[in-house]
Order: structure tokens, then C-alpha cells, then sequence
């Protein structure tokens, strides 16, 4: 389809029942819910809606700098364009601070959250590593910056067993046709700068799941704790071992894909109960 054709965020839809958004991580498509069987698990009890953000996959180009308020809106748009009102929201990284956004925004349109790596607010370690990657997006092509970024995503363990591994990863994810041009990188990574929702995460009120990598190097596992301890009720899981990275849904399955669908089929069970 030509870039001008496109839909601002494109979406891969399928199953009945109540809705899932899914929303990977900072400029990705959705193929990490279809690869990890996140997807295809949720069709079986939910219609499932995962999404491509702005400039990645077969969304359109990104255009200008944006940041969580559009984002957000974005993601308002995508449910009253497929008529959900409400939905379970699973959010990766990036996906998880604008699922946390969307929940303090619009509480009224989640039925409950999925966390994968989230963080409270950007401290001054991880806006430094930020800054980096800003620095590595501006100053390189996809490629090159694509096998820089396998480091903090990816655990040793996973880069080691195959020294072509990264080369490869660096290829379909950040210098394929359908990966995000260099402008959305540096817009998500701006927008992750000033993230802080920390002072407002006790305002959540709907059955939340928290997932961490015990070995993520780009959001460490208490940061994700604290957000889990932050959202009253909400209940905490961490991944563990050398695939405990920052990619543990890709590293860990199916160990984390079965908590994450059978959390889901509790909340929408509860919820069709009431």
C-alpha cells in the first residue's frame, strides 16, 4: 500500500469476544504478539487488536514531533474505530508507559492492564541511556544502529549462542522495508525523556499484571516493582535467568505469554460474571 494510503496506526484484528489492545514497544510493529503467540492465544476467548505505532509496519509515516499525548490519542482513535469502548490493554516498554498514560487519561476505557517492563518515571540513569540512543539513532543507519540496540535488548546468553545473531536481529527489526524510520526512534525516545507518572499510578483502579526481566538493561526490575507496589492490587511477576531480558516475551516464551493470556481470561471471566 502506498505510504499516503496507509492508516495512521495499522492493526491486525481477529477473534470474538471482549476486546485486547496490544502495543509493542517504542516504534515496533505488532510482530512481537504474532511471534511470542500472544496474538493468536487471545483469539481463542477475545477479539484481539495489536497494533503498528506511527511509522512502523504498515502504519503511515510519522510526521513531526509527537509524544504520549498523541500517542494516547492515537490508541482512543484505534478503540472507537473498532467500536470498543472498553478493553484489557497490554503495553511493552514505550507500549506500557502509554498504557499507564491511557489508564490516568481515560480510565474509562480499560478493563485492565498488562505492564511488560514498565518504569514509574525516567530517572537520570536511564534519560543518560536515552541520550545515547539519541546520539546512536542521529549518527547511524538502521543497520548499524539496529546492532547497537541488540545490547540493551537482548541478554548475552541469546547474543552469544550465534555471532551472527545480532547482524541478523538488527536486519528484520530496525533495517527491514516495514521497520520505523530514524524519526520515529527520535521521537519516542524524546517522549521517553520526560516520562513521569509516578505521583498518579495509586489513581489506577483496574486489575492490573506487571511483568519484569530479572536482567533487563533498560528498565531494571525494581523499577518495575515499584510501579506493580504503586497500582493497589495489581500483582507482580518477574521473569528470571539469563532470558530475563529487556526482550523476555521473545527470550522467555511461552513462559510469558501463558501469565500473560491467562491473566487476561480472568479479567474479562470476572468482569462478564458482574
Amino acid at each position: 500500500m502506498p505510504a499516503d494510503e496507509r492508516p495512521l496506526l495499522a492493526a491486525a484484528d481477529e477473534g470474538d469476544g471482549p476486546g485486547v489492545v496490544l502495543l509493542p514497544g517504542s516504534a515496533a510493529d505488532r510482530q512481537i504478539f504474532l511471534q511470542s503467540g500472544i496474538f493468536g492465544s487471545l483469539t481463542n476467548y477475545a477479539r484481539a487488536v495489536a497494533l503498528d505505532w506511527r511509522g512502523a509496519g504498515e502504519s503511515a509515516p510519522s510526521k513531526g514531533d509527537y509524544g504520549f499525548a498523541e500517542e494516547v490519542e492515537d490508541v482512543v482513535a484505534l478503540l472507537d474505530a473498532k467500536g470498543l469502548e472498553t478493553a484489557c490493554v497490554v503495553g511493552v516498554s514505550h507500549g506500557a508507559a502509554v498504557v499507564l498514560e491511557l489508564a490516568l487519561r481515560h480510565p474509562d476505557r480499560v478493563q485492565g492492564l498488562v505492564l511488560c517492563s514498565p518504569w514509574p518515571r525516567t530517572t537520570q540513569s536511564m534519560r543518560q541511556m536515552f541520550q545515547i540512543w539519541q546520539t546512536v539513532f542521529s549518527n547511524n543507519d538502521p543497520q548499524a544502529y539496529g546492532e547497537a540496540m541488540a545490547w540493551w535488548l537482548f541478554s548475552h546468553e541469546f547474543l552469544d549462542a550465534d555471532p551472527g545473531r545480532a547482524t541478523g536481529l538488527a536486519t528484520a527489526l530496525f533495517a527491514a522495508p516495514d521497520s520505523a524510520e530514524r524519526e520515529a526512534h527520535l521521537a519516542t525516545v524524546g517522549a521517553n525523556l520526560g516520562f513521569d507518572v509516578e505521583d498518579r499510578l495509586g489513581e489506577i483502579r483496574v486489575p492490573t499484571l506487571v511483568l519484569a526481566g530479572e536482567q533487563d538493561r533498560v528498565v531494571p526490575a525494581a523499577y518495575s516493582k515499584a510501579v506493580a507496589e504503586a497500582i493497589p492490587g495489581s500483582r507482580f511477576e518477574l521473569i528470571t535467568g539469563p532470558s530475563g531480558s529487556h526482550a523476555f516475551l521473545a527470550e522467555a516464551a511461552p513462559q510469558p505469554t501463558e501469565l500473560i493470556v491467562e491473566f487476561i481470561a480472568e479479567v474479562v471471566g470476572a468482569a462478564a460474571e458482574c
